[in-house]
């Protein structure tokens, strides 16, 4: 597990504007990213027992947002196993796994469009109350 607050130095910055990877600092404050570059180093100059993290040779960049997923659903033969023969605790333990899955590939948001048995609601308050790990989740719900 990563320190409050580092400062990840000699990488290459990917930062989502369609800017080719170029060399920067990049300070991360709990789990926000909070400066970047010239701005980075100069406030990490102002915090005291700040970690510092050579990246050379690695690339940093913001966390990816999937915007429909459902994860719910995993390799089912259909939808005819998902929707009527398969339990309630089953799905939400295949859904802590799946979104998990998806944090530890660079997902950090995503939206849920639906989801068996409204799980995602459920899911979503067990991410923000840390009882399990997972991206911050947008869900629907079928009325």
């Amino acid at each position: 597990m990563m320190e409050k607050s580092f400062l990840l130095e000699h990488g290459l910055v990917i930062d989502g504007t369609g800017r080719e990877a170029y060399p920067a600092s990049l300070l991360v404050e709990g789990d926000k990213i909070t400066a970047l570059g010239e701005d980075a180093d100069r406030k990490a100059t102002t915090l005291p027992a700040l970690a510092h993290h050579d990246i050379s040779g690695m690339t940093a960049m913001p966390g990816l947002i999937d915007a429909h997923v459902h994860c719910t659903f995993d390799d089912a033969a259909g939808h005819d196993e998902l929707f009527y023969h398969r339990r309630p605790g089953l799905s939400a333990i295949i859904s802590a796994r799946n979104i998990r899955k998806m944090l530890t590939s660079g997902v950090t948001g995503f939206f849920d469009a639906d989801s068996l048995f409204d799980l995602g609601v459920d899911l979503k308050e067990a991410v923000r109350y840390g009882v399990i790990e997972g991206p911050r989740m947008a869900v629907g719900v079928t009325p």
